[in-house]
């Protein structure tokens, strides 16, 4: 499968982008924003995942809007970006391609 232009420099963006700093998810254990893998082996001492932990992250977040059009820009949809579930994210960014809001002008050029 090919990447798009726009999710290449989208998944570079973040490398160079202010936002992740203000992240209220910075210091938050990876378990709380991202499902465990499902074919992996149950590891008995990580907490389970908690869809209702994470919002409670990215609620009060103030890059939070960020955050979910770099993920739907970047189609990482592993983990909770935005306040929004993996699946949410999908239906999300099928929505916003059919109405042609996906990409922002800044990455339309």
């Amino acid at each position: 499968m090919s990447i798009s232009r726009q999710t290449r420099q989208a998944r570079r963006e973040i490398v160079t982008a202010e936002w992740p700093k203000r992240a209220a998810c910075i210091g938050v254990p990876l378990y709380v924003l991202y499902p465990e893998d499902r074919s992996a082996r149950r590891d008995e001492k990580r907490p389970r995942f908690n869809k209702a932990k994470a919002r409670k992250v990215c609620a009060p977040c103030p890059v939070r809007q960020e955050c979910l059009d770099w993920a739907l820009r970047s189609n990482d949809t592993e983990g909770v970006h935005g306040g929004l579930m993996p699946d949410e994210q999908v239906a999300e960014r099928r929505r916003r391609v059919r109405n042609k809001t996906l990409w922002p002008a800044q990455l339309a050029g």
